[in-house]
């Protein structure tokens, strides 16, 4: 049996039916993956309205999949991409610990996927 720490299938179930998981999660990798590229991209040239957007594109999916501690990262994110007072951009740190926990979410769902027990 797979240990499921960093996202919640059964919330997945609740709103769109147990058997729409599996797609629902397949989708989610694949959103994940180019939000991610996209979202690099967009720090490293400092578009902080770009990061907003992007932010808040995977913060919902994110939550469906309740992945909520993620989600609350993207929210922050969102969040401090509107003060003036900081370009949240400078700090590289940030987007490469938001990409590891992004990473380790997709390990976890590709094994739960995998994995012959759901």
């Amino acid at each position: 049996m797979v240990e499921i720490k960093s996202f919640k299938p059964g919330r997945v179930a609740e709103m769109v039916g147990e058997e729409n998981v599996e797609e629902i999660l397949k989708g989610y990798l694949i959103s994940v993956s180019d939000v991610l590229k996209d979202l690099r991209t967009c720090w490293l040239e400092k578009n902080v309205e770009q990061v907003r957007v992007y932010s808040h594109r995977i913060k919902s999916s994110t939550r469906l999949i309740g992945a909520d501690d993620l989600a609350d990262d993207f929210q922050q994110i969102e969040s401090d991409t509107e003060s003036a007072n900081i370009n949240i951009c400078d700090d590289m740190a940030r987007l490469t610990g938001i990409e590891v926990k992004c990473n380790d979410l997709k390990a976890e769902i590709e094994s739960y996927l995998n994995s012959t027990t759901h």
